[in-house]
């Protein structure tokens, strides 16, 4: 590759991981003066302890009815509100992207901020190896004024869970009961950001910003939509849950549904403005 491409092809993955060269700068020029940061050994004990005093400060737990067992099975999620306040007390970054979100979309229980539902499914491992066995859902939480240059950023989405999808099998009403079980505790959960709000110190200068929040929209695939919804979404023959005289078409793309509707009130996908 020319040298010219290589550089722009490191600048794309600097700029992907929302990242500059000044920055890393600054981690080689801390390398440089403190060598034996690269000597020290991470063990897998040192990085158990480090995620469970991590979860003491914003983890919370949530009981799912099990299948086969007696005892509940013991979720263990993040609780939005403290990883708000973590994240804003640990990164300067992610507190100066609320912080400038918070300019520009000035609080208020009557306006809050929205939250976008993520969750997908993924393997962990070698990319070439798979193992399903392995699987797992992850849910994560972005706002959505932030915009499209702060959400194409990795830093911008709130890790909230993750559950293995073999053990979604063992809970009483599988994923779907999960996910909102999970999303009740967002939103109406002791000290949830949509009723009682949670204090940032965003608002300048070096003030506190007392945050609400509310639900947006879910976000996800079709394979996802289906486990959470009972829906195929576009696929289905009722596509959309809002549009009540929306209907899907055949593989010959005539809407059949559409031609038995007296009223002509009933409409194929394609018609609809979004």
């Amino acid at each position: 590759m020319p040298p010219q491409r290589t550089k722009c092809a490191r600048l794309h993955e600097l700029v992907n991981l929302g990242l500059n060269n000044s920055e890393v700068v600054k981690v080689l020029g801390k390398l440089r003066a403190q060598p034996d940061l690269l000597d020290q050994p991470v063990s897998r004990s040192q990085l158990e302890r480090a995620s469970k005093s991590l979860y003491k400060n914003v983890g919370h737990e949530i009981l799912l009815p099990s299948i086969g067992r007696a005892a509940p099975f013991v979720w263990e999620v993040g609780d939005l509100p403290k990883a708000l306040k973590h994240f804003t007390h640990v990164s300067v970054e992610f507190k100066d992207m609320l912080a400038d979100l918070h300019a520009r979309h000035p609080y208020s229980p009557i306006m809050p901020w929205e939250i976008c539902f993520y969750f997908d499914e993924a393997a962990p491992g070698a990319v070439i190896d798979l193992n399903n066995s392995r699987k797992l859902w992850c849910f994560y939480i972005p706002f959505r004024e932030l915009g499209p240059s702060r959400l194409c950023m990795e830093g911008a989405w709130i890790p909230i869970a993750v559950l293995r999808t073999t053990e979604c099998y063992n809970i009483k009403g599988g994923f779907s009961y999960c996910a909102r079980v999970l999303l009740r505790h967002i939103l109406m959960g002791p000290g949830n950001m949509r009723t009682d709000g949670v204090l940032l110190p965003i608002s300048p200068p070096d003030g506190a910003a007392l945050v609400f929040a509310t639900f947006g929209n879910i976000l996800c695939d079709y394979a996802a939509c289906n486990a959470f919804w009972n829906s195929k979404t576009a696929s289905a023959l009722k596509p959309c849950f809002s549009c009540g005289n929306c209907a899907a078409l055949d593989d010959d793309g005539h809407c059949s549904l559409a031609a038995h509707d007296p009223t002509g009130r009933t409409i194929d996908l394609s018609l609809i403005h979004i």
